[in-house]
C-alpha cells in the first residue's frame, strides 16, 4: 500500500513534507533531512553556495583544452568500454561545426539514458586525452522542448552544498 499525499490548504503548503513532492520519495527525503530540510519552506530557504553561467553556447569547432563550455548538439555514437575495475561510457557528440567525445567514468547506466540522434546540451571542462578533445564527466540535459525547460544546463545554474545520497541533479529537480 502506497502512502497518499495529504490534502493541504494554501496556508499549509509551506509546512508540507518534501517527501510528497514529485521525484522525492522516502530515500531522497532522508538525504534532504541530512541537510536539515524536511519541509517545502526549508527547501526554499536552502540557498546555493555559488552559480555557474551555462547560458552561453560554444561551437564545437571553437573548443580548446582547459575551457569550461556549454554546447548544444546531438548524439552521434555511444560506446561502453571497460578498463580494469572501471567502466567508461563514451559518446560522440556533434553540432554543425564538428564533434567531440564526452566521457563519463564509473557510470555505465548512462548508455541506457541516451540514443543516437538525441538532442542534448552538455556542460563541462574540455580536456585533451588520447590525441583528441573530450568533455570529461559533463553535466547533460536532454532537449525535449525549449531551452527554458532546462534545469542543469543552458542557463545560470545553482551549485548547492551536498550530502551523501543527494547530488546536484536531484537537488535541482527538487527545487524546480
Amino acid at each position: 500500500m502506497t502512502a497518499q499525499p495529504p490534502s493541504f490548504s494554501k496556508h499549509d503548503k509551506l509546512s508540507q513534507s518534501i517527501r510528497y513532492l514529485k521525484g522525492i520519495g522516502p530515500a531522497r527525503a532522508q538525504a534532504f533531512l541530512k541537510l536539515g530540510i524536511s519541509t517545502v519552506e526549508e527547501l526554499f530557504g536552502y540557498y546555493p553556495r555559488r552559480y555557474e553561467d551555462r547560458s552561453r553556447f560554444s561551437s564545437l569547432k571553437d573548443l580548446a583544452p582547459g575551457g569550461i563550455v556549454t554546447v548544444r548538439g546531438e548524439v552521434l555514437t555511444l560506446n561502453l568500454r571497460r578498463i580494469p575495475k572501471m567502466p567508461i561510457f563514451e559518446m560522440a557528440f556533434g553540432d554543425d561545426s564538428g564533434f567531440i567525445h564526452a566521457v563519463w567514468f564509473n557510470q555505465p547506466y548512462l548508455k541506457r539514458q541516451f540514443k543516437v540522434g538525441d538532442a542534448l546540451i552538455l556542460s563541462g571542462k574540455v580536456d585533451w586525452s588520447n590525441k583528441r578533445l573530450q568533455l570529461v564527466n559533463p553535466e547533460y540535459e536532454r532537449l525535449t522542448g525549449t531551452d527554458e525547460d532546462t534545469i542543469h544546463t543552458g542557463r545560470i545554474v545553482p551549485i548547492y552544498p551536498l550530502t551523501e545520497g543527494l547530488g546536484q541533479r536531484g537537488l535541482r529537480r527538487g527545487m524546480k
